[in-house]
C-alpha cells in the first residue's frame, strides 16, 4: 500500500480530535444537536489550524446515515467518502480555479436539485476570497435564502479580502493558531501511537517551529523521521530545518550582553559558514530574546512559553544582566533586521548591523533617566546660562523658569565669586526672557499677505520648524516657496525628493506643526499646500524667468534637443544662459 504522509493519517475525524479549536467544535456540535444549523458558515484563519478537516467532520455530521450527529460514525459509507474527499454531495472547490462568474453560475445551476444520497448538498468553497467581485455578486442571492437541503461553508486564510455583503450572511468561526505546548503534546501522543522515538526537546522544536499550524508540525515530523535512523533528537531537528542550536543562539547572546562586538561577528560568520540562512539567525534571536523578556517580566516559563526546560537557568540568568527596555530594543531591532533583510536580500550585513546595534544599547542609556538627570542639574545650576540659547527658550517656554532670587540663592555656595557684579547681571536676562510670549510675529496682522511679503517670512517659518521639529524642518527646507492664493501658501517639493520624506511633509501631524508655525509668523491663520517640482510652478511663475537671458539663435536650436542637454537640465534643474563653439 501506498504510505500516508502523518498529516493525512491523523487528520481529525470527529470534533473531540481537535486541538486548539474546541470553542468552535463544541459550537458546531451543539448547533448540530440542537436543530440550529445555520445555511452559511464561514472559516478563517492561519494555514494548517483545521478550516478544511471541521468542515469535513461538519459535513459528516450532518449527513451521517446515524445523524443528524455531533458524532458521525466514521463506518457507513456517506462518512467514510465525505471523509476522503469523494463524496458527490459534498462539492468541495477550490476558490482559485472557479473565481470567474461563469463558472460560479455553472455551479449555482445545480443548487436546486435535491441531492443524490446524502442529507444534504454541502457546497465547500475552499480559499473564498480568490472569487471575483462578479462571481460573488452571482453568489449572494443564493447564499443568502438556499433550498432548504444545500449549506454553504466557506474557507480563507483572508477574510479581510471578503465583501461585507458576503460576510453578513454567513456564521463566522475564527480558527486561532495553536499553542506550542498543545502541539507538542498532540505529537507525543501521535509519536506513541506511532512507536516512533522522540525525546521532548525535539517535539518542543518541531512545534515552536510550526508556528501554531498543526499540519505543518505533522509535516516537519514525517520529514524529521525521514532523517533519522534511531530516536528523535533535538540537534536532528535543527539539522533538517537550518536553524541554529539553542545553544549556539544562547552564545550569540552572550556576546550582545557582554558589548563583545567581535564574538559577535564571529559567532554570525561561524552559522552562516555552517550553511545557517541569517533570515533564520534573526528570527531565532527574536524568539530568544521574546523569551528572555517573559522570564524578565516575571511570565509563564517552560514549553507554555518555547523555552526548552534545560535552558530556563542559563535563560534566567542572562535575563538578569538586562533590563526589560533592553529586551525590547532587542525585539524591535532584530525584527525590523530581519524584514529589510527580506525585502533587500542583504540577509548578512542586516544581521551584522543589529548585532553591533544591540550591543550598543547600554552606550546610548535610557533617555527618561538622562532627562531626569539633566533636570536634576538644572535645579543645582540654576537655568540662567541656558536661557540665552534656543535650546533654553524652548524649554522656559513649556516650563516655568525658576526665580532669580532662588537661582542666586543657589548658586552663591559653589560659586568662586571673583567680581560680585558679574551675578546679577547675568540673572537679570531670564528675568527678560521669562514672558510667556516667544516672539511676535514676523507679519503683522494688518498688513497684506502677498507672495513677496511671505516669501521674505518663510525663512522663519523653516527655521521655526527646525526649532520643533528638526527633520521636518530640514526637510522643509529642501522646498522652495512658490505663491500665495488668499491664505493659501504653494510650496514646490524637489522631483528628486525620497517618497518617505514627502510623505512625512504631508503627514497629518506634521501638516499642522508647519502650518501652526507659518501662521505665527505670518500673524494670521494660514494653510499650506504642495506641488511637485519647479516644472508644475513655472506656468504659474512667468515672472521668475530671467528677462536678461537671451533667447538662443535659430543656428544652436539643435543643441536644446540633444538628449545629453536635455538629461542634464531634467537632472540638475537648470537652464541654459549660453553657448559657446569650439
Amino acid at each position: 500500500m501506498a504510505y500516508t504522509v502523518l498529516a493525512r493519517k491523523w487528520r481529525p475525524t470527529g470534533f473531540e480530535d481537535f486541538v486548539g479549536q474546541e470553542a468552535v467544535a463544541k459550537t458546531l456540535k451543539n448547533a448540530i444537536e440542537t436543530g440550529r444549523v445555520a445555511h452559511a458558515y464561514l472559516f478563517a484563519g492561519e494555514r494548517g489550524t483545521g478550516k478544511t478537516s471541521m468542515v469535513r467532520v461538519f459535513a459528516k455530521a450532518l449527513n451521517c446515515e446515524k445523524g443528524p450527529t455531533g458524532q458521525p460514525c466514521n463506518q457507513c459509507p456517506l462518512c467514510r467518502d465525505i471523509q476522503e474527499g469523494r463524496d458527490m454531495d459534498v462539492l468541495e472547490i477550490d476558490g482559485a480555479s472557479y473565481r470567474k462568474v461563469e463558472e460560479i453560475s455553472e455551479i449555482l445551476k445545480n443548487v436546486g436539485y435535491r441531492p443524490a444520497r446524502a442529507r444534504y448538498k454541502i457546497y465547500i468553497i475552499d480559499e473564498v476570497h480568490m472569487l471575483s467581485e462578479h462571481a460573488f455578486n452571482a453568489l449572494l442571492k443564493t447564499l443568502e435564502e438556499p433550498p432548504p437541503h444545500v449549506k454553504f461553508i466557506f474557507a480563507t486564510t483572508e477574510p479581510e479580502e471578503l465583501l461585507d455583503t458576503i460576510k453578513s450572511r454567513c456564521q463566522r468561526f475564527d480558527f486561532r493558531k495553536i499553542s506550542t505546548e498543545a502541539i507538542a503534546k498532540r505529537l507525543r501522543h501521535i509519536c506513541d501511537a506511532e512507536k516512533i522515538e522522540a525525546d521532548d526537546r525535539a517535539l518542543l522544536a518541531i512545534a515552536k517551529n510550526a508556528r501554531g499550524g498543526m499540519r505543518d508540525a505533522l509535516t516537519i515530523l514525517d520529514q524529521i523521521v525521514s532523517f533519522s535512523t534511531g530516536k528523535i533528537i533535538a540537534e536532528s531537528v535543527n539539522t533538517v530545518l537550518g536553524l541554529p542550536t539553542e545553544e549556539r543562539v544562547s552564545q550569540l547572546m552572550d556576546a550582545v550582553i557582554s558589548k563583545d562586538f567581535s564574538s559577535c561577528l564571529k559567532s554570525l560568520d561561524a552559522l552562516i559558514n555552517e550553511g545557517k540562512d541569517p533570515l533564520d539567525v534573526l528570527a531565532q534571536l527574536v524568539d530568544y530574546a521574546r523569551d528572555l523578556m517573559v522570564l524578565k517580566a516575571g511570565g509563564p516559563s517552560g514549553a507554555s512559553m518555547g523555552v526548552q526546560i534545560e535552558g530556563i537557568k542559563s535563560a534566567a540568568a542572562q535575563a538578569q544582566r538586562l533590563s526589560i527596555e533592553h529586551l525590547v530594543y532587542m525585539i524591535q531591532i532584530f525584527s525590523e533586521a530581519r524584514k529589510r533583510a527580506r525585502e533587500r536580500a542583504q540577509g548578512r550585513v542586516a544581521a551584522e548591523v543589529a548585532l553591533i546595534k544591540a550591543a550598543q544599547f547600554g552606550e546610548v542609556g535610557d533617555i527618561q533617566d538622562l532627562l531626569q538627570r539633566l533636570e536634576e542639574m538644572d535645579a543645582r545650576m540654576g537655568a540662567a546660562p541656558r536661557v540665552a540659547q534656543p535650546a533654553g527658550a524652548y524649554r522656559a517656554s513649556t516650563q516655568p523658569a525658576p526665580s532669580p532670587t532662588a537661582n542666586t540663592d543657589v548658586q552663591t555656595p559653589p560659586a568662586p565669586q571673583p567680581s560680585n557684579e558679574a551675578p546679577p547681571v547675568e540673572a537679570e536676562p531670564p528675568e527678560a526672557a521669562a514672558p510667556q510670549p516667544p516672539a511676535p510675529p514676523k507679519v503683522a496682522p494688518d498688513v497684506p499677505l502677498t507672495t513677496e511679503v511671505a516669501r521674505g517670512a518663510w525663512p522663519d517659518v523653516v527655521l521655526k520648524v527646525k526649532l520643533a521639529k528638526a527633520r521636518i524642518g530640514l526637510w522643509l527646507s529642501r522646498a522652495e516657496f512658490e505663491k500665495v492664493e488668499g491664505t493659501r501658501l504653494t510650496v514646490a517639493l524637489p522631483p528628486n525628493m525620497v517618497s518617505f520624506e514627502r510623505e512625512q511633509l504631508e503627514n497629518q501631524e506634521h501638516r499642522q506643526l508647519i502650518e501652526a508655525c507659518a501662521s505665527e509668523v505670518l500673524g494670521r491663520p494660514v494653510s499650506v499646500a504642495y506641488v511637485t517640482g519647479r516644472n508644475s510652478a513655472n506656468n504659474s511663475k512667468p515672472e521668475e524667468v530671467p528677462q536678461e537671458a537671451p533667447s538662443p539663435p535659430p543656428r544652436h536650436d539643435d543643441a536644446y534637443s540633444d538628449p545629453v542637454v536635455k538629461k542634464a537640465l531634467e537632472l540638475f534643474d537648470g537652464r541654459v544662459l549660453n553657448i559657446e563653439e569650439k
